[in-house]
This record gives structure tokens, C-alpha cells and sequence, in this order.
């Protein structure tokens, strides 16, 4: 019984002794002075403000995730979305399902291209055409990444905001 406590204790300094050594590893860990990313190269973020009244007035919630019935913040906008003001530079897309299925898709407004800043004080209010007004119940809003020029003509695809991520090789 006895070898066996001292069994225990060694293997308990052992693990203690590694998980120190790899926390001095992490400290002396730095960031290199020119890091990959930068203002130009980093991802755009983009904010979505939602407007029970048109023309984007009246008071309004900000998103910057998806939403839907389990957000408390939504809520109110289910099935009375008038207007969308979209800030960054993405694509904010909405639904008449709470699982945002692709069929579900009832529009969508769109910041992007070349010209377009990421800056979140640049905005595009739009209003939900008439006849989805009263039957959104989620949204979503995406980055656009910029990953090919084909014969002139730019494609475009959509990466779902900080759930995907992809390397970019040019």
C-alpha cells in the first residue's frame, strides 16, 4: 500500500513538473514584429442594425451573430422586420424558418466588392420588401471573401462570420 502512495506522488510531481515546463514554453512565446495580418488583409466584420419602422428609424437592435427566436434581442422582430441597416462589409441574410435553411432564404442585403470598406461607420439601410415583413423569424449575417478572378468576372462565396475560417493563397 505503501509503494503504492509513493507511486501517486511521483507521478503527481511529474505532472506538475510538465505542466510547469509548458507554461515557461508559452511565456517566452512572442508575437512577431510584421504579423501576417494587417488592415488591409484582415477579415471584415460587420454589424446588423434591425428597425421595426422603415427607412431604418425608430429604435433599433445591433447583431453581430445570427439570430433567432432563442435570442431575447430578436424577438421583437419576428414577423415585424421592417428595415436593416448593414455596417462593415458582408451580407446579411433573412429567413422565414428558425434554422436559416438555404430554401428558407428570403433575401438578403449586400456590402461588398472592392470599393466597399470594412469600416463599421460605413452603412447601407434598406427595407425588407413588403410581402416578407410578416413572416421572418431568423437571420444571418456572413463575410464575403474575395477568392477568385475568373475571365473578368469576380465570384464571390460566403463564409458563415467566425465559425469559418479559410487560408487564402494567391
Amino acid at each position: 500500500m505503501q509503494q503504492l502512495n509513493v507511486v501517486f506522488v511521483l507521478v503527481a510531481f511529474c505532472m506538475g513538473a510538465v505542466d510547469c515546463a509548458r507554461h515557461r514554453g508559452l511565456r517566452r512565446f512572442r508575437l512577431p514584429e510584421d504579423t501576417p495580418v494587417n488592415d488591409e488583409n484582415q477579415l471584415a466584420t460587420q454589424v446588423v442594425h434591425l428597425y421595426k419602422d422603415l427607412n431604418c428609424t425608430g429604435n433599433s437592435s445591433s447583431f453581430i451573430s445570427s439570430a433567432n427566436a432563442f435570442m431575447k434581442e430578436f424577438q421583437p422582430y419576428i414577423h415585424d422586420l421592417k428595415s436593416v441597416k448593414l455596417c462593415g462589409k458582408g451580407s446579411f441574410f433573412f429567413f422565414n424558418s428558425p434554422e436559416m435553411r438555404e430554401l428558407s432564404t428570403l433575401g438578403h442585403v449586400t456590402r461588398c466588392g472592392p470599393s466597399i470598406s470594412k469600416s463599421l461607420d460605413e452603412c447601407t439601410c434598406e427595407d425588407i420588401p413588403w410581402a416578407a415583413r410578416p413572416i421572418v423569424e431568423s437571420m444571418s449575417h456572413y463575410q464575403t471573401v474575395f477568392l477568385a478572378t475568373l475571365s473578368g468576372q469576380q465570384s464571390y462565396y460566403l463564409m458563415r462570420a467566425k465559425t469559418l475560417y479559410h487560408t487564402l493563397k494567391q
